[in-house]
């Protein structure tokens, strides 16, 4: 609708430690914004669904604090993958074009064996496609 979107969002987001242990994620998620004023534009909050695929340095130790291995003597990794959900509040300027720069904060988590939490400020824009007014 003119006040409502469905989104589809794809990222990479990497972190690093002063341990040098990195985490590497990559979301899809499927969300709807909805414009709090109904015109499309201005505050908006975003409700967010999909799965998290991703790994890390960090290695996995049993129940006695020893590195676990695998069947090759490698030592094991935390992975991160599993659903994820996400919430954003911000701002939706006006939109130039098919372009349409906006504002917010959004925090994510993961629901993987190993979870994640993400807060985020974040500065995008957004392409829209198949607005009715261009037929």
């Amino acid at each position: 609708s003119e006040s409502d979107y469905a989104t589809l969002e794809g990222g990479f987001l990497y972190f690093q430690d002063n341990q040098q242990q990195d985490v590497g994620m990559v979301p899809v998620l499927v969300g709807y914004r909805y414009t709090l004023d109904r015109s499309g534009s201005g505050f908006w909050v975003e409700p967010q669904a999909g799965y998290v695929f991703g790994g890390t340095s960090i290695g996995v130790y049993d129940q006695y604090g020893g590195p676990v291995y695998d069947n090759n003597g490698n030592p094991v990794n935390e992975e991160i993958k599993g659903p994820m959900a996400a919430i954003g509040f911000g701002y939706l300027f006006q939109p130039t074009g098919h372009i349409q720069f906006n504002v917010g904060l959004r925090f994510e988590h993961g629901f993987g064996k190993t979870g994640t939490n993400v807060i985020a400020f974040r500065i995008s824009h957004a392409f829209t496609f198949g607005r009715r007014e261009d037929y």
